[in-house]
């Protein structure tokens, strides 16, 4: 890989751990969906993916909140 595709990779990965951290310090509202949304499709396009692969990503973001939540409340 050069070094503008590993730079890419870089931003992506840390837009994808911005976007898990919004719904983790904000709940799922709507505004932390549509920040988390905003981020996930910066991290597509970072990485030149498609809007269905930056929806997949989403999903991923949102299945990794989900489980940490379902973590969480078994330890309350």
């Amino acid at each position: 890989m050069s070094a503008g595709t590993d730079l890419h990779e870089m931003l992506a990965d840390r837009l994808m751990g911005r976007a898990a951290s919004t719904l983790e310090t904000m709940g799922v509202g709507h505004e932390a969906i549509a920040r988390a949304c905003l981020l996930v499709a910066v991290a597509a396009m970072a990485r030149g993916e498609s809007i269905e692969a930056g929806r997949v990503m989403l999903e991923n973001v949102l299945a990794g909140y989900n489980a940490s939540m379902g973590t969480d409340e078994a330890r309350h």
